[in-house]
């Protein structure tokens, strides 16, 4: 709401974000020091055939690769969202609302994902939410009022719940006790890749067709990941 007061503009919302950053920092000192914490027990060489033993784990890479496909949805959706919101008239604070309304749904949703898929299977899991969310991310192309693009950003935050809390339990089932660390990374990794690439790739496609077809990229990108990951599975 800040950001529509013209005499503060956005710098309020700027200041507010590294305050809470700030916040977090000195509670995170306060987190308690155990001595069992930090481990130096592998020297390069060990370290390097740990690295080997999970690249090439094709479980790992294609859960990691499907992960990768959906933040690249979310990349595209926290960036081309807000522009394509203004340019059909509505508001910078309904703008909040929708990226809130996602992140909210992400938060609150996403520990009960983790125990559905401990009881359900990971792969399913995985594969569903990423369909879906495919479909969500493409339907806002085709949306202009604030209603269904409100509906659209929950349902695309409750996909990314449904598939992000799988995928991490995912790479820690297929990954050795000595080698979650890496496998974590490599997820982590990968991850950061699908989510900068999103806008990059996005802005191309929204530079040259217009930013409605931003979407449409971002759900044909994770419609072909989705059944990568499913035929990487089943074929492993």
């Amino acid at each position: 709401m800040a950001a529509l007061n013209p005499a503060t503009g956005y710098k309020v919302v700027y200041l507010a974000s590294g305050g809470a950053g700030i916040l977090v920092l000195l509670l995170a000192l306060k987190m308690p020091y155990l001595d069992g914490d930090v481990k130096n027990n592998h020297d390069w060489k060990e370290a390097l055939r740990i690295f080997k033993t999970v690249i090439s784990n094709k479980g790992i890479l294609f859960t990691s690769a499907v992960e990768a496909a959906i933040l690249f949805a979310y990349g595209t959706f926290e960036t081309f969202l807000p522009l394509y919101s203004l340019k059909l008239g509505l508001s910078a604070y309904a703008v909040g609302i929708f990226l809130s309304a996602q992140v909210v749904t992400l938060a609150l949703t996403k520990p009960l994902m983790g125990r559905f898929s401990d009881k359900h299977g990971r792969r399913p899991q995985i594969f569903a939410g990423a369909i879906i969310g495919a479909g969500c991310i493409g339907a806002f192309s085709f949306f202009t009022a604030f209603l269904p693009l409100l509906l659209l950003s929950m349902s695309f935050g409750l996909c990314l719940s449904i598939v992000t809390s799988a995928t991490s339990a995912l790479v820690a089932d297929l990954s050795r006790e000595e080698t979650h660390g890496g496998a974590m990374g490599i997820l982590g990794s990968i991850m950061d890749i699908g989510h900068t690439t999103g806008p990059l790739i996005s802005g191309f496609i929204a530079a040259y067709f217009g930013l409605a077809f931003s979407f449409m990229g971002a759900s044909a990108m994770l419609l072909f990941f989705a059944f990568v990951f499913l035929w990487g599975t089943i074929k492993g």
